[in-house]
């Protein structure tokens, strides 16, 4: 999972995440969950998610899709409605959090877990955006692929390679 990785001793996305901000983070990702409710392992259903809306949080980070785009899971007709409906039910929690919604990273690998490159390239950011834009206030889309990549003489992997998110082996 690109957001439940902790990484090798200190290295990982919740410890880089907390550095950056000086924030106390907490990781509420699952391995292979997705944003579509009818999937083979919705978010919606797992006790991470009940701990993400009983934390009362100030900020939220989602970052789901990846595993949506594989063969089984995807349902471009329904991931719009499902994710306007997660991103404005953390919106709405009492603690009125500010929610950041990020498109996932691309993927390097055609087929990759049976996942559709072209599906998570071309499909989910515009969905993605288009349901942050019908929820509203307090949603705020980031588009951090071109962020965190780099510009155009960089490859992604080189970038994950420069910041330890890739080992030479190239697991994280």
């Amino acid at each position: 999972s690109i957001t439940e990785f902790s990484g090798p001793a200190g290295r990982g996305y919740v410890s880089f995440l907390a550095e950056c901000t000086g924030w106390n983070i907490s990781n509420y990702g699952v391995a292979g969950a997705t944003m579509q409710i009818a999937t083979d392992l919705p978010y919606w259903s797992t006790p991470e998610y009940r701990q993400a809306m009983e934390s009362q949080p100030d900020v939220v980070y989602l970052m789901l899709g990846t595993n949506d785009a594989k063969v089984q899971n995807w349902h471009a007709d329904r991931y719009g409605q499902d994710a306007a409906k997660m991103i404005g039910g953390f919106r709405d929690l009492p603690s009125s959090p500010q929610v950041y919604v990020m498109a996932p990273p691309p993927l390097f690998q055609d087929g990759y877990h049976k996942t559709s490159a072209q599906v998570i390239d071309e499909e989910l950011s515009p969905l993605m955006k288009s349901a942050t834009v019908a929820v509203g206030q307090n949603v705020t889309f980031l588009d951090v692929v071109p962020r965190v990549f780099g510009g155009p003489n960089r490859t992604c992997r080189d970038c994950m390679y420069e910041r330890g998110i890739f080992t030479e082996s190239g697991d994280g």
